[in-house]
């Protein structure tokens, strides 16, 4: 009996790479004897995760057609173009996938629009509560998605949609509350956060965390680590804050962690959910389709966060109202615990 393959898209950020890992674990462990193969870019996060969880990466040439000039734009759609082709011609080459499982993102539709022409099913999983245009387009040909409660995929896309929520890492687990707040985990996604990373040193310095007895775990990015921590020394902070690129294991971190001030992208949002922590979500502002602040207002409006705009004037001194009232004033257990209530 000749081994079944898989394809796996699920590339650029953590957002789209983990789920797609949670996925690609669960066929392996449901279906026993598959092949799982993943496919992405050379240059971003996917090549260095997706071979360390034991899976296969292969390159796809693609570019992104949306946003920028138009210069931009059409050279994106012409280098989607070929990439397109030349993984059509090239897939004749390798073991044809039985399935083909996409997370989106622009990398994805080589692969997609390969498998529409070869007849392969295909399954979306849309993470985001405002469909991205790449699942969108994809959706005219595969057999159904699976997208999160609230998500305008049911209106946008051309398949049918199940809500079932995003897979999420199964070592997450609820995370009971300290009586007192201490550790404080700051998320700015894997690709750092430049606003958010000087937004909270110079709440830092400006609140004595030292003194007050709080620290802070700042995930900045691999990218951002060296100017960070040129500005954490100007700052002359020193213990209180401890600077990290990237954070392999989640779920320690969570667990050690009482209150979380984090980007809003639809993976850090579910893995929240599952934890239970107290958050403060600043949505980055640029994403696309705005679906980070959509995300991050829908646990707002069920108790579940608080979320702070980064656009606002006074930005900075919101955040630090919200992180101080979350862990010094004397109701701060109560306003974690109702937050914590509400995800779980």
């Amino acid at each position: 009996m000749t081994k079944k393959t898989i394809w796996m898209v699920a590339a650029g950020t953590g957002g789209h790479i983990f789920p797609g890992l949670s996925v690609a674990r669960f066929l392996k462990e449901s279906l026993g004897d598959v092949d799982v193969e993943f496919f992405g870019t050379e240059n971003r996060l996917e090549s260095k995760i997706v071979p360390e969880h034991g899976f296969k990466l292969n390159f796809v040439k693609s570019a992104k057609w949306k946003g920028g000039n138009i210069v931009s734009r059409i050279f994106g759609m012409l280098r989607l173009a070929f990439g397109a082709g030349a993984f059509f011609v090239s897939s004749f080459f390798k073991p044809k996938a039985s399935l083909v499982f996409s997370v989106g993102g622009y990398v994805s539709l080589p692969v997609v629009i390969t498998a529409a022409l070869r007849g392969i099913p295909i399954i979306l999983l849309e993470p985001n509560i405002r469909a991205g245009l790449a699942n969108r387009l994809a959706s005219r040909w595969a057999r159904f998605a699976i997208t999160t409660p609230g998500s305008d995929a049911a209106k946008k896309f051309h398949c049918e949609v199940f809500e079932t929520g995003i897979p999420v890492r199964k070592e997450l687990q609820f995370t009971p509350l300290n009586a007192d707040a201490h550790n404080i985990l700051v998320l700015g996604g894997s690709q750092g956060a430049k606003p958010l990373t000087e937004a909270i040193l110079k709440i830092v310095k400006q609140h004595d965390f030292s003194g007050l007895g709080l620290r802070v775990t700042l995930q900045v990015g691999s990218a951002q680590m060296n100017y960070a921590k040129v500005l954490k020394k100007n700052l002359g902070i020193t213990t209180e804050v401890e600077l990290v690129g990237f954070i392999e294991d989640m779920a320690m971190a969570y667990q050690g962690a009482d209150l979380v001030v984090a980007r809003a992208g639809a993976l850090t949002v579910a893995e929240l959910a599952a934890t239970g922590l107290p958050t403060i979500f600043v949505p980055y502002p640029h994403a696309a389709d705005n679906h980070q602040m959509i995300n991050a207002q829908l646990l707002e409006a069920s108790g579940a966060a608080i979320v702070v705009d980064q656009t606002a004037k006074d930005f900075e001194i919101v955040l630090a109202d919200k992180i101080l009232a979350m862990t010094l004033v004397a109701d701060s257990f109560e306003l974690r615990q109702a937050t914590s209530t509400a995800f779980k």
